[in-house]
C-alpha cells in the first residue's frame, strides 16, 4: 500500500493512532490494525500521481492502487 492511498496504524485494543513521530508508541509485540482506503479521485490522475507518489517520500517503488493488492 502506498501513497496517495491513505492508511493509518492504530492500537487494536485502544484504537489509539500510532505516529512515526512518537517512537515510544511502537513497542514490539503490540497488536495493531492497519486501515487503508482509496485516495480521492484527483490524486489518482496522472497529474495527482506526478505530485504525490512513493518517490515523493524517497521510495523507489511504483504506485499500485490499494484495491489491486488487498483481498476483498
Amino acid at each position: 500500500m502506498t501513497c496517495p492511498d491513505p492508511f493509518t496504524v492504530v492500537d487494536s485494543e485502544t484504537g489509539e493512532g500510532l505516529s512515526n513521530f512518537a517512537s515510544a508508541s511502537w513497542i514490539q509485540g503490540r497488536k495493531v490494525t492497519v486501515w487503508g482506503m482509496k485516495a480521492a479521485p484527483p490524486w489518482r490522475t496522472m497529474r495527482g500521481l506526478g505530485i504525490f507518489n512513493p518517490k515523493h517520500f524517497g521510495f523507489d517503488i511504483a504506485y499500485k492502487p490499494i484495491e489491486k493488492i488487498v483481498e476483498k
